[in-house]
């Protein structure tokens, strides 16, 4: 597989199975990103960061603080948002959340307190 930047800041991934069937159209990176929405993104990040938390039940997203940004070159979207949980000793502490989804099942997440 190799990638293609063109000028407009579209990114296309070709494998040789593109190159042998001339008939199928290539997709850029940011039309197959199109197929996720917001909430689908914010969603994906919360349930990677649950299971992570000593009181996932205590989870409470800063939702007038939370952005989606697009990525139209990699396809990505970066979700960030602040959160509070409690720790085991029921103490309320705050977080900042960046999580980047690269597909409809993947986000890389990175949690700092705030």
């Amino acid at each position: 597989t190799l990638y293609v930047d063109c000028a407009n800041l579209e990114r296309y991934y070709i494998t040789q199975a593109d190159l042998t069937l001339p008939e199928q159209s290539l997709v850029t990176q940011s039309e197959k990103a199109k197929s996720i929405s917001d909430v689908e993104a914010i969603r994906l990040c919360e349930s990677e960061i649950k299971p992570d938390l000593s009181r996932p039940d205590t989870f409470d997203r800063g939702i007038m603080s939370t952005s989606v940004q697009r990525h139209k070159t990699t396809g990505n979207l970066t979700v960030r948002f602040p959160f509070k949980a409690s720790n085991r000793l029921d103490m309320a502490l705050s977080h900042d959340a960046k999580c980047v989804v690269s597909g409809p099942f993947t986000a890389d997440v990175v949690i700092t307190e705030s």
